[in-house]
C-alpha cells in the first residue's frame, strides 16, 4: 500500500482484506465496525504493529467525548485524551502503527507511524516513519 491510497469505508472489512490470513485476525476484528470506539487493534500485524483507523481527527473537524486526533501534517498526528474520560495508563506509549485516515466517507492509508516520548499525561505524537507497507 501507498500512502494516499483509497481503501473503502468499512474498518471491518479493511482489516480483513489485508490481514484475514493473520492468526490473530479474530481478536482485531471484535475492535473494528462498531460506531463511537477508537478503532485500534495491537498486535494486529504480522510485524505487531497496531492498526489504527482514525474517523474522528481535526481535517474533518470531528471529536468525540473522550479523544481527539489533531492530524499536523502528513507526518504527525497527536492523540489527545479529554482529561478523565480514558485510562491513560492503558494506552500504549511506544507502539508502531499502521494508521488509515476517514476523509470524507472513506478510510485512506495514511503510513506506518511510530510513538514519540510522551511530553504529558494526556496525549501522545506519532511520527510518520514509512509511507508504504
Amino acid at each position: 500500500m501507498n500512502s494516499g491510497e483509497t481503501l473503502g469505508t468499512n474498518s471491518r472489512k479493511i482489516y480483513l482484506a489485508i490481514w484475514g490470513d493473520f492468526k490473530d485476525a479474530h481478536k482485531c476484528c471484535e475492535k473494528y465496525g462498531r460506531q463511537n470506539r477508537n478503532l485500534y487493534c495491537d498486535n494486529a500485524t504480522p510485524e505487531g504493529y497496531g492498526v489504527w483507523l482514525i474517523c474522528h481527527h481535526s481535517l474533518n473537524r470531528e471529536t468525540n467525548n473522550r479523544h481527539f486526533n489533531e492530524i499536523i501534517d502528513d507526518e504527525t498526528i497527536v492523540e489527545q485524551y479529554i482529561k478523565g474520560a480514558v485510562d491513560v495508563d492503558n494506552v500504549k506509549r511506544d507502539d508502531k502503527r499502521v494508521v488509515f485516515v476517514k476523509i470524507g466517507k472513506r478510510y485512506v492509508f495514511y503510513g506506518v507511524f511510530t510513538a514519540e516520548p510522551r511530553k504529558n499525561e494526556n496525549e501522545i505524537t506519532y511520527t510518520r516513519i514509512a509511507d508504504t507497507y
